[in-house]
């Protein structure tokens, strides 16, 4: 009632009065609002995701390969990439390799997610013509759709400037992969795991299109390097 009865008076105030009360209020909104964009006064910001735990997810082979590509690359660079780089020993990576199989696949995986709480998910998946890595950014569920929470963009820069073709997906594809895609992101949006980084990469077979065993394991270090903040 009180800002009410002076707005309505203000018009019947005396110039010279106005006049000093209009300078006050001029002046303090400006210390307002250098109040307001000063850093650390008044802001929400939020901290970058911090990462503990690593998960690695592969597959097992199937439709008669004798390798899985996307464990391959995971192999690889577990035994090979992995050691040439001082990961801080409050990382700690798990590495896993699933069976082909809708339900089998999820069955195996949840468990792991309920118990050990992983802080970024990458899962790898083997794609049959692909000649290059695809970011995949979305899975399906019927009409229900999930977005990756992998930074794409950041990503694609890293590939292409390592030389590697890469591509953004829209399409995950309709078999397991963008089964477990589809899973393992509406599980972490039931579970309310806000900041749980997860997503899906495919690769090409091994020994497509110039994607041997030691090109596969760079892309899963280009994946996780990027990620956790270390050089390539």
């Amino acid at each position: 009632m009180r800002y009410t009865t002076i707005s309505m008076q203000f018009s019947d105030m005396q110039i010279p009065f106005k006049k000093k009360l209009l300078s006050l209020l001029g002046a303090s909104v400006l210390i307002l609002i250098i109040f307001l964009a000063s850093p650390g006064q008044n802001q929400t910001t939020c901290a970058p995701p911090t990462y503990s735990k690593v998960l690695l997810v592969g597959f097992e082979p199937f439709g008669g390969e004798s390798l899985n590509s996307s464990s391959e690359a995971i192999d690889y660079w577990n035994n090979n990439i992995r050691a040439s780089y001082d990961f801080t020993e409050d990382i700690v990576f798990k590495i896993i390799r699933l069976p082909v199989n809708h339900e089998q696949s999820v069955n195996f995986l949840t468990p792991i997610l309920d118990e050990w709480n992983p802080d970024l998910i990458l899962m790898f998946g083997m794609y049959w013509d692909n000649d290059g890595v695809r970011l995949e950014q979305f899975a399906r569920s019927k009409d229900l759709k999930e977005e990756t929470r992998l930074p794409i963009a950041k990503l694609k820069k890293a590939y292409e400037e390592a030389g590697i073709e890469v591509y953004v997906s829209n399409d995950a594809g309709n078999y397991v992969c963008n089964y477990l895609f589809y899973s393992v992101m509406d599980y972490l949006n039931q579970k309310g795991k806000d900041r749980v980084v997860a997503g899906f990469i495919h690769v090409p077979r091994v020994n497509q299109d110039g994607f041997s065993k030691p090109v596969l394991g760079k892309v899963v270090n280009i994946a996780v390097t990027s990620i956790l903040g270390y050089d390539e």
